[in-house]
């Protein structure tokens, strides 16, 4: 299956779009940027629920690999930028420019296509600032979550206390961590089930009290996931 012979940058500005990348459909949210290289299926689509708002731009030519290497750029496929207006108002500025065919559009497009790199690379590098700014912040919610895991912890008022936004407190936490605040939750709840289990002076609903969940059916159903067993056959073992 062979691709076109050109490059194409996409940048999703609202709702979400779902693009072949290496051989598998990922769906993409707004703030990212999609890289397509020579010969690569350059596959997407969007849904209309999904409500997409999406720029992109083809371009080719022998400097074309050196652009992007220049602004570090080559080899990325996916990458979050955030939404900015400098970029949109770019591409507006690229499409206005093709469309109107004034004298030189070759030229003022390269000269613009050459900006965009530039821009790409410094709104990544910003995203790298904020992340490495807000490690403290994650740091003290990861220690926030080791001391109150028995309680009823709410992870948009968990982003909340840390002056977040949801989607940027998960985003920040999963690259601080290796997974979700809450995936994280409920790995600490369970391994603390384990340890509970395994002293055998509890029952399963008392286990499950102490590790934050009100429903016994539903922290059982919650360990077997899990686990692949339930409490119940975790513990029989336990006292082998």
């Amino acid at each position: 299956m062979k691709g076109r012979p050109d490059y194409q940058i996409l940048y999703i500005t609202k709702g979400t779009g779902h693009f072949l990348i290496h051989g598998k459909y990922q769906s993409v949210s707004a703030g990212n940027i999609i890289i397509y290289y020579p010969g690569e299926p350059q596959f997407y689509y969007y849904r209309l629920e999904e409500q997409p708002e999406v720029y992109w731009i083809h371009f080719t030519g022998h400097q074309a690999e050196a652009l992007l290497r220049q602004y570090s750029l080559w080899g990325e496929s996916v990458l979050y930028i955030g939404v900015d207006s400098a970029l949109i108002s770019l591409f507006n500025s690229v499409i206005h420019e093709t469309q109107l065919l004034e004298n030189d559009f070759c030229e003022m497009n390269v000269l613009m296509l050459q900006q965009l790199c530039l821009l790409l690379n410094r709104a990544r590098e910003k995203q790298k600032s904020h992340y490495s700014n807000r490690h403290k912040d994650i740091a003290s919610a990861v220690l926030y979550i080791h001391e109150n895991y028995k309680e009823p912890i709410v992870i948009r008022d968990l982003a909340d206390k840390y002056h977040m936004t949801y989607n940027w407190f998960i985003r920040c936490f999963k690259d601080f961590t290796g997974s979700s605040p809450q995936a994280y939750l409920v790995d600490m709840r369970i391994e603390k089930a384990k340890d509970l289990l395994a002293n055998n002076s509890f029952q399963i609903s008392e286990v499950a009290e102490l590790v934050g969940y009100l429903d016994p059916l539903y922290f059982s159903r919650i360990f077997k996931k899990k686990t692949g067993c339930s409490p119940n056959e975790y513990k029989k073992k336990s006292m082998r």
